[in-house]
């Protein structure tokens, strides 16, 4: 995992307040992989919404808003390096776990 990747996870700890271990950042190479990591950490009811989708959600919306890109085109599967340019992988990295 390059630099980029390493800042992700750090953003998505501070985020969610969770820890996240080498070897499990390692096996997140796509978005639903990061989502299913960050909702097996989180505490939730029978009643709370479905933590997952509300994730996926919210970074397909942020995704969508930074890449200018269409919604189809963000799906849980997709390789996050498939569709951040390496460019702006660090800046964008920072927006992407921001709440909006």
């Amino acid at each position: 995992m390059g630099l980029d990747g390493v800042e992700l996870v750090m953003a998505v700890e501070e985020e969610f307040q969770i820890a996240i271990s080498d070897s499990e950042a390692n096996e997140c190479s796509t978005v639903r992989k990061l989502v299913e990591l960050v909702h097996s950490r989180l505490r939730h009811s029978s009643t709370d919404p479905c933590l997952s989708k509300h994730s996926f959600y919210l970074a397909r919306r942020n995704l969508i808003s930074m890449l200018q890109t269409q919604r189809n085109e963000i799906k849980p599967d997709i390789n996050l390096e498939e569709i951040i340019p390496k460019k702006k992988r660090k800046k964008l990295w920072k927006e992407v776990t921001m709440v909006r």
